[in-house]
């Protein structure tokens, strides 16, 4: 069945999708927004149950049933045997995200160029399609600026207009003026560690997070419940698409949101030159038309990359090429004696360092290039997993028994006193690491499920090493008595797997423009992680929101009289 043509049709309501919407529908367009989950209030998911939210993961339903990705080489991860932490549902996963929100650093943007420069050709690891961003961190500054507004985001500045601020990150690019909020209350294990970075010549600062520290637009201060990541905030202070810039186009009456929806294609003109709307199957189990003179594809990467194949729509063969991931070489260390309250507060409440992520540290005889934010952990551990149990267990030292009288007074005595340390190191753009549709496996409808084939490789490996050995020096300066290392090749768990729908300034080379827009059809916009050309090691939130803002004041500007989109209306 047809329906009513729009102004623009959203396929996915979460980080991208949900700033997307307000943009244009407040900007007069008569926009829909379809999405597979529910549009939940804040007291329908105020329980702090870890068992449901975190252990079960019900806030990622139905996405966890019914859209499986197949992983390969390593059949250990054909199933994801960690957290599957995407959901769907309005808000998407920015629902029960821990709250990051980095800005790129300025260095990112130019990896290729800027590595070249220093290193040499030879730096740059075969098989690697690294490239220049089709933007500078100039160009996106005033959107990162939009999204600390209207997001709200807490912090501490470490640069306003070239000026380096006293207490905030000195690597970060230039930035307007101070956070909208105070930064978040630091963890125990933060306040620990932040003496021993400066005695170690490191520039401690606290994470930035889109937590209200402080009243903020409608929106409480944070309580410290711990009861955060994995989570529905239950008073709403996590900044939140759904709490935040959604209902400022809910109000605007242009925008409808259509929950428990699912998009099974995306349609296209008899001459395929451009796209009229899509089809989706309903709340009822009914196939839909919902024609569009723009669509906005805001999905997961997963979901844009099999939307994408699934509909032909990759006639350079770039869509799936270049699939990224971050690494996270934990390092967790146990006191004997000091607790430190790992149940008390947020994860984001962490004091971080910059000093080896991106090009901030001389890579000379290392064997790697780039690098990730290093950070001093704290808060949302519960009893399930800080019992280690689960897939998001916090273990114990290697030598606790895994069961019985050992096991328990292991569980007593170090429950209170872990320090945790996590890089965030991202993957260089391979060309072995890619994504298709799967020739065999099925979801529950009958669609190709995603498979992904990924693997880390050298450069990663020595970058995680060299991380985790960072990490170990800074924890026995802290004083711990034991440590655990994880593996360097974590398997791809997160909400941070990017690329595959690459942005670039060559039609041959790239999927999108350096507006998010289309080379094959020019009516069709992707928003989201899947469009980085390349990957940085931070939290990839405050990025695609600031790109979804740059897209959208593109599409404004274009839609006016005499501008390239008013064609398709």
């Amino acid at each position: 069945m047809s329906l009513p043509k729009v102004d623009v049709v959203i396929v996915g309501c979460g980080a991208a999708g949900g700033v997307m919407a307000k943009e244009l529908s407040t900007n007069g367009m008569k926009v829909v927004a379809l999405d597979r989950g529910d549009f939940l209030r804040t007291r329908d998911v105020a329980q702090l149950d870890e068992l449901r939210w975190q252990t079960r993961g019900e806030l990622q339903e139905p996405m966890i049933k019914d859209t499986q990705v197949r992983w390969r080489p390593d059949e250990k991860t054909d199933t994801i045997g960690l957290p599957f932490l995407m959901a769907s549902g309005i808000g998407g996963s920015t629902r029960h995200y821990t709250t990051q929100h980095w800005r790129m650093l300025p260095h990112h943007f130019k990896q290729y160029s800027e590595n070249v420069a220093r290193y040499g050709a030879s730096a740059i690891p075969v098989g690697t399609g690294l490239v220049d961003w089709p933007m500078t961190y100039e160009d996106l500054a005033p959107f990162y600026d939009k999204v600390d507004e209207e997001i709200g985001i807490s912090g501490k500045a470490g640069n306003i207009n070239g000026t380096i601020q006293a207490g905030g990150n000195p690597f970060e690019g230039p930035r307007s003026k101070e956070y909208p909020m105070p930064p978040l209350l630091q963890s125990t294990v933060s306040r620990l560690a932040k003496p021993v970075l400066e005695s170690l010549g490191y520039n401690p600062f606290p994470g930035p997070s889109s937590i209200a520290t402080e009243n903020y637009k409608g929106r409480p201060a944070c309580t410290y419940c711990s009861f955060c990541t994995s989570y529905y905030c239950f008073i709403g202070s996590k900044g939140s698409t759904n709490v935040t810039v959604l209902p400022v186009g809910i109000s605007s009456g242009n925008l409808e949101i259509r929950p428990n929806v699912r998009v099974i294609k995306i349609n296209k003109d008899s001459g395929g030159g451009e796209t009229t709307g899509v089809s989706y199957i309903d709340a009822t189990g009914k196939e839909q038309e919902q024609p569009a003179s723009l669509v906005i594809l805001s999905s997961y990467t997963y979901e844009n990359i099999r939307l994408l194949l699934y509909s032909d729509i990759n006639k350079n063969g770039m869509v799936g090429k270049y699939f990224m991931d971050h690494h996270y070489p934990f390092v967790w260390g146990y006191f004997d004696d000091t607790v430190t309250n790992p149940s008390t507060g947020p994860w984001a409440a962490n004091v971080a360092i910059d000093n080896f992520n991106g090009d901030n540290f001389d890579h000379t005889g290392l064997g790697f290039i780039e690098g990730g934010v290093l950070e001093a952990l704290g808060g949302d551990l519960q009893a399930i997993a800080g019992a280690g149990v689960g897939s998001w267990a916090v273990p114990m030292p290697d030598d606790t028994p895994s069961f019985g009288e050992g096991y328990k007074q292991a569980l007593k005595k170090y429950f209170r006193r872990i320090a945790s340390f996590i890089s965030q190191v991202p993957s260089l753009p391979y060309d072995a690491n890619y994504c298709d549709l799967d020739p065999v496996v099925k979801d529950q409808i009958g669609m190709p499920v995603l498979r992904i084939t990924y693997n880390a490789y050298e450069n990663e490996i020595k970058a995680c090493a060299f991380m985790q050995n960072k990490a170990e020096n800074i924890l026995k300066e802290m004083g711990v008595a034991k440590m655990k290392k994880a593996g360097l090749f974590t398997p791809p768990t997160t909400t941070h797997e990017v690329g595959g729908v690459r942005m670039g300034t060559d039609p041959t080379k790239s999927v999108l423009n350096k507006y998010l827009q289309s080379w094959e059809l020019p009516n069709l916009f992707v928003v989201g992680g899947a469009v980085f050309p390349t990957y940085f090691g931070y939290n990839p939130t405050h990025t695609i929101e600031a790109l979804a803002y740059w897209s959208a004041d593109y599409i404004k500007t274009q839609c006016k009289p005499g501008g390239s989109l008013t064609q398709y209306f």
